[in-house]
């Protein structure tokens, strides 16, 4: 969250002054068994922030796969009813993927702050019909506070458009065929007494086996993806695929630092899983 990105940069700001102090302290060298540790340190932070940047960018150039089952768009920033700029481009990249993969049904993902009159999954809807895609492709979470509570409510959303999915299956494998037989007869019991229940349970075993909606595709902002990939991963998502959108040049330094900031609070709290 904020704070603690917050207090991150405190630390390291702290950090780089006591460093910068014991380095200029009266005008003197101080001595080496100060300077030595003080210099590993800010070497080792360089590094890490090297590498995590690295690994940020590079998830930022991730192409998704056609026809995905599933589009979640993560919400920003709302100005009063209107997206903002980061928040258009993401709802700009969706549309564009929804246009060209006409089966993927979309997941608008993010609640309403103290100071937004919507709630960004509403906003994020409104724009997408304005962009012409069909009002009933979008499905909509609007309770998420967080990119963890993104993925983890839309998860819950995905699992609950899934009994549509059942009730396909229910027709497929328990609908007699032409000959009064039940079509998939390894799914009956041999005498017949089988129950209704019985024979749900056996479906949803069989959904449960072969999962029918399980490739997703994320939109969010470039620098953002790599982060949303792993908490994905974390909340027990199956193919995930990354649909990034642009960032604004001018707010490339700033997205970029405060992303290293919240992939390094994620590593000391354990959520990098890979």
């Amino acid at each position: 969250n904020e704070g603690m990105k917050r207090i991150l940069l405190f630390l390291l700001c702290l950090f780089l002054e006591i460093g910068i102090w014991v380095t200029t302290r009266n005008g003197k060298i101080p001595p080496r068994w100060i300077v030595i540790p003080v210099e590993i340190l800010v070497l080792m932070f360089c590094l890490v922030f090297i590498i995590i940047e690295a690994v940020i960018i590079q998830w930022s150039k991730e192409k998704p796969t056609n026809d995905a089952d599933y589009l979640i768009i993560l919400g920003a920033k709302v100005n009063g009813d209107q997206p903002s700029l980061t928040l258009r481009q993401r709802i700009q990249t969706a549309a564009e993927y929804l246009k060209q993969n006409p089966g993927t049904v979309a997941i608008a993902s993010g609640g309403k702050g103290s100071d937004e009159d919507i709630s960004e999954a509403q906003c994020i809807y409104e724009q997408l019909v304005a962009l012409g895609i069909e009002p009933e492709r979008i499905l909509m979470e609007d309770q998420s506070t967080s990119t963890k509570e993104n993925l983890e409510f839309s998860s819950k959303i995905i699992k609950e458009n899934e009994d549509y999915a059942l009730q396909i299956y229910w027709e497929y494998y328990m609908n007699p065929d032409d000959d009064g037989e039940t079509e998939r007869s390894e799914y009956r019991e041999a005498d017949g007494d089988e129950t209704i229940t019985d024979r749900e349970q056996r479906i949803r075993e069989l959904v449960e086996r072969e999962p029918i909606h399980e490739t997703v595709v994320l939109t969010t902002t470039d620098f953002h993806i790599y982060r949303a990939m792993y908490l994905a991963d974390q909340e027990g998502y199956g193919v995930v695929y990354g649909n990034p959108a642009p960032s604004a040049w001018w707010l490339i330094p700033t997205n970029y630092t405060r992303e290293f900031l919240a992939v390094l609070k994620d590593v000391v709290l354990g959520r990098v899983v890979g």
